[in-house]
């Protein structure tokens, strides 16, 4: 599954994150894009959130890898937003991906 943004590109979430750190319909900016080190070669993404540890867990095979104090997440856990798109659009995907 690829997505469908790059580096720089306006993101929502579409799914809130299970630690809190991101609310489902949050807005960021896509600051890196990454795979995973380990074998699940997940596509992983930096928003600019800060992690408190060094070392991030794969949530797949749970293999610990070093963050260099960035908390990377699941990038299918975000959609570009359109610069054109109106917040309600935004709203109408994420039912759309929560019926799914």
């Amino acid at each position: 599954m690829n997505v469908d943004y790059t580096i720089n590109d306006d993101i929502v979430a579409i799914k809130s994150h299970s630690q809190n750190a991101y609310k489902e319909g949050q807005l960021f900016t896509c600051k890196g894009l990454k795979q995973s080190p380990c074998n699940c070669k997940t596509l992983l993404v930096d928003i600019g959130i800060k992690a408190i540890h060094h070392e991030g867990i794969c949530i797949t095979c749970n293999k610990v890898f070093k963050t260099n104090n960035n908390w990377w997440f699941n990038a299918h856990l975000f959609q570009k937003l359109d610069n054109l798109v109106q917040i309600n659009e935004v709203h109408e995907i994420l039912s759309q991906t929560a019926e799914v």
